[in-house]
């Protein structure tokens, strides 16, 4: 980590091979992901530098208020923004990032070369350990608590962050709609654009969690390839089938400024697959009850 990046960040005793100012290699590599991560365009940087770095992100994610976040949620998101990500399943993945872990054991000269001998990590669970664990700990957010822990968080936020880092939940929602679309009961009626619509609403409330959708005409219109008017009627059509309630009054603030279009919430426990989802996201837990929709997990975050 790279802690002297952050200005009036000082987690005591946080030792790092990446102790250097911006002008350094990864100093660089830092600045090229936040300005690409920004513009939501696939990283140019090697998976091994942009593993650095987004072990940094996730860190600094935690720090600055993020205690709805499990320690790896932000590092599994970024992982899978990388272009050499794509298509790989859950294993793929962790393996991907592991191979990366075993290189910065074996360099003499890497990421643990200021540790004294005795406290580098010495196979894949020690970095674990170092990185989500002692790193997390002294800095005063979550933890992991072991390597195994580590390895089943990692796997189970792949399944269930359903858009990537630099991605925006309307346009995950969409992807995943398009690659899950909803199955319709034979008596709603609707043309295929409004099934397109339920589908991206119904997934887009799945990715919001416990919170109001807002499905603004004209942006939406944009995505789906219709006029705005015709998102309204979809929005409305929705309400008469009793699959969107209108929770949340549009919000003018005057000309020139931008408002707040309309809040709804979506009734997930109308279709199997959005309540399958709920279901893998509660971790299977009867408690959070779709049918109440009022204690979504808080590992849901809104970024």
């Amino acid at each position: 980590m790279i802690l002297s990046l952050k200005k009036g960040l000082e987690v005591k005793g946080v030792a790092s091979a990446s102790t250097e100012d911006d002008t350094s290699p990864t100093g660089r590599d830092w600045q090229i992901f936040r300005r690409e991560v920004g513009a939501g365009v696939p990283s140019s940087l090697p998976f091994a530098r942009f593993l650095d770095v987004a072990i940094m992100h996730n860190l600094f994610s935690l720090i600055d208020g993020g205690a709805h976040l499990t320690p790896l949620w932000e590092l599994v998101r970024a992982v899978k923004s990388h272009p050499d990500a794509a298509g790989r399943s859950p294993c793929d993945l962790l393996s991907m990032v592991e191979t990366v872990f075993k290189t910065w054991i074996s360099a003499s000269d890497g990421r643990y070369r200021l540790h004294p001998p005795e406290s580098r990590p010495r196979d894949v669970d020690d970095v674990w350990m170092e990185e989500f664990h002692r790193v997390h700990f002294e800095a005063g957010v979550e933890a992991v608590l072991s390597a195994e822990a580590a390895r089943a968080e990692f796997l189970h936020i792949v399944r269930v962050s359903y858009y990537a880092l630099g991605d925006t939940p309307i346009r995950g929602a969409l992807s995943q709609a398009a690659v899950c679309p909803l199955e319709f009961p034979n008596d709603l009626d609707g043309t295929e654009g409004y099934k397109r619509f339920l589908s991206f609403a119904g997934w887009f409330q799945v990715m919001r969690g416990d919170r109001t959708i807002y499905l603004p005409c004209e942006r939406l219109g944009q995505e789906l390839e219709v006029d705005s008017k015709t998102v309204w009627r979809y929005r409305e059509m929705a309400m008469d089938d009793g699959l969107l309630t209108h929770v949340e009054a549009h919000k003018f603030r005057g000309k020139g400024r931008r408002g707040r279009a309309a809040g709804y919430r979506f009734d997930l426990s109308r279709f199997s697959g959005l309540a399958e989802a709920w279901s893998e996201i509660c971790g299977g837990d009867d408690s959070e009850s779709i049918d109440n929709q009022q204690h979504w997990p808080s590992r849901l975050p809104d970024k």
